[in-house]
């Protein structure tokens, strides 16, 4: 514990204030890890950075948010890069718009602030499959360890990656200032893969300081340690693992203590509250961080929007995290009260805080029925024995619907097995049955009895899939055939809906029960950001002008969706709603508001099957 205390007084004493610590300037600069901190060109920095993530922000404002980080006293901003968005189809990448990497390192370097860069491949971040490609799972290959041709994917990305970002890194003349190895990497999938990712990272172009992060004692106890690699921590609720930690990068290499996700808030699910965290919490770890040298990234200092069908399962569209700058932008008093700290305990001259965005409210508007789901299938559907799930179709988000015609009628109990989707069961186009993991395993099983000829319909909904293990087992659709009293249902029709922009709807019945389509139009004379009330509505996604804002759920607790400025029109814009819900809406209208709208969650049933 004296080498602790010792180290401590050591930092304290060396540390730069944030202020006066080197910048990214466009020189190269030498980075050490030496006497418990970072060291810059022989000046030792102590790092205070905030988390935000490209697809969860519009391009268009980037550089008011590293602005924003920087006025509230941060001089670093740390980024996941998902993996999914950069390469949606194997072999095809896309670093343009918002997946454009480089622009935003370049916006970091311009601002005079550091960029931690954190590409995966696997991030978690509560995005879908933790960033990691749909297209991965019919190779039937294990993740997260060493396996010859997943290490292949893992090298193909990182080198594209490296194309766009290796020569910004800080000892060539960029803001990089460090980079991380995946993501909380389990000992239990091995560490040779930590060994061999490591190994690929600096032979593609990323051979500056690598680090990589852990919960609790994970991050310094159970690993291996890399050579030269940083050791990080997430979390900071034990704060004996801090002191352990400290201890022990400290008596053995000198390293500083670095915690990738000090936690604003935490992210929140369907029929849960909002969560959030307390400035006074925020502000007495903040002092606690600080006093003790140690380095740290708010996880998040923006959060923002999980935009189309990219949340996690069970995630809520909103990303808001109670972040110090709110989903849309504005500076919140958490904001104002980290500012006034730095600037008080660390002596801070700063820039001025850009302002908020413009803000607006949309009159009321109302919405006509265009059509039934079941009225966009494609005329050509996959016909095989068995189902085959989502990814085998070719597709990695949305909808499939699997179809079965039953002549003689239908009478049974449809077992759907391990199917991992959101599903609605439907006889000639009437839904008969729902099954989720939210709504327990009894769900899964759906009693039918129709005795003329009948069409059955699974609709099955990619929710988003969860963090994966090493076994692929993520996989959306069916992934077994549905049972009929315990026989296996063979010969199927499956018809794939990414419906990544259903803007040409054809025209449809005006009345009708299951999942159906309403369009409609509204009318701006200015634009801003602002939120869609979608009270009246139950369940199902939100499309304006071609762009997905997401899920909405009445379940709650949020009740709205961030439609931002850059995706609205002068005059006529056009809204299509797909509502998943049996019955019709509450009233066909929708009207933007200045604020997120929340009301008191609906918990999940628990292992009971829902009423239809």
């Amino acid at each position: 514990m004296k080498s602790l205390a010792k180290f401590f007084a050591l930092t304290l004493v060396l540390a730069h204030p944030l202020g006066a610590a080197p910048i990214p300037d466009g020189k190269p600069h030498r980075l050490e890890l030496k006497g418990g901190s970072f060291v810059i060109d022989g000046e030792p920095v102590r790092i205070v950075a905030g988390e935000m993530h490209l697809p969860r922000v519009l391009p268009e404002f980037w550089d008011d948010r590293i602005k924003k980080a920087k006025a509230m006293g941060l001089n670093a901003v740390s980024l996941y890069v998902m993996w999914n968005m950069i390469e949606p189809k194997e072999g095809e990448f896309d670093f343009t718009g918002g997946n454009d990497v480089r622009r935003f390192a370049k916006l970091c370097q311009e601002n005079g602030i550091w960029l931690i860069l954190r590409p995966g491949p696997y991030v978690c971040a509560e995005w879908e499959w933790g960033g990691l490609p749909a297209w991965l799972l019919p190779k039937k290959i294990e993740l997260r360890i060493s396996n010859p041709q997943k290490l292949e994917c893992d090298r193909r990305y990182l080198k594209k990656l490296a194309e766009q970002l290796a020569d910004l890194q800080i000892h060539r003349g960029g803001p990089i200032l460090m980079t991380q190895v995946e993501n909380e990497h389990s000992p239990v999938l091995g560490e040779k893969y930590m060994t061999e990712l490591t190994q690929i990272f600096r032979e593609v172009g990323f051979d500056g300081q690598l680090f990589t992060c852990n919960p609790g004692k994970t991050a310094f106890a159970a690993l291996e340690e890399i050579p030269g690699v940083l050791r990080g921590v997430n979390g900071v609720d034990r704060k004996q693992d801090l002191y352990e930690l400290a201890k022990q990068l400290a008596d053995k290499s000198g390293y500083p203590v670095y915690c990738a996700e000090v936690y604003t808030s935490w992210f929140s699910q369907w029929g849960t509250a909002v969560k959030r965290k307390p400035i006074e919490k925020e502000l007495d770890t903040a002092k606690w961080l600080l006093d003790r040298n140690i380095n740290y990234c708010y996880y998040l200092f923006h959060g923002a929007t999980n935009w189309g069908f990219m949340a996690m399962d069970a995630t809520i569209t909103s990303y808001n995290y109670d972040a110090p700058v709110d989903e849309i932008g504005r500076i919140t008093p958490k904001y104002k009260a980290l500012r006034e700290f730095f600037t008080k305990e660390l002596n801070l001259k700063l820039p001025p805080i850009p302002p908020d965005p413009k803000v607006i409210g949309i009159a009321p508007f109302k919405l006509a029925r265009q059509c039934s789901l079941l009225d966009v299938l494609p005329e050509k559907p996959v016909v095989a024995d068995d189902v085959l799930g989502m990814e085998y179709l070719g597709q990695a988000y949305g909808f499939v619907l699997y179809r079965k015609q039953f002549p003689n009628g239908i009478k049974g109990v449809l077992d759907l097995k391990k199917t991992r989707d959101y599903c609605i069961v439907m006889i000639n186009g009437d839904p008969v049955g729902r099954a989720y993991s939210k709504y327990g395993p009894e769900s899964m099983k759906v009693a039918l009895n129709h005795s003329g000829p009948c069409t059955l319909d699974i609709l099955t909904h990619n929710m988003g899939r969860q963090m994966p293990a090493a076994a692929p087992r993520e996989g959306r659709g069916l992934v077994e055939d549905p049972t009929l009293d315990g026989e296996k249902v063979k010969g199927w029709e499956m018809y794939s809906l990414p419906l990544e922009n259903p803007s040409r709807l054809p025209p449809g019945q005006a009345a009708g029960k299951g999942p159906a389509f309403y369009r409609g139009t509204f009318t701006l004379t200015e634009t801003g950001e602002t939120y869609l009330d979608m009270r009246n509505f139950g369940f199902g996604a939100v499309w304006v002008n071609g762009h997905n804002l997401g899920r909405y759920w009445d379940v709650g607790a949020t009740r709205s969706l961030y439609l931002p400025s850059p995706w609205q029109k002068k005059g006529k814009n056009e809204i299509v709603v797909l509502e998943l819900k049996d019955n019709p809406p509450k009233a066909l209208e929708i009207m933007g508001t200045t604020d997120m709208i929340e009301e008191a969650p609906i918990p999940f049933p628990k292992d009971e099957k829902p009423k239809i």
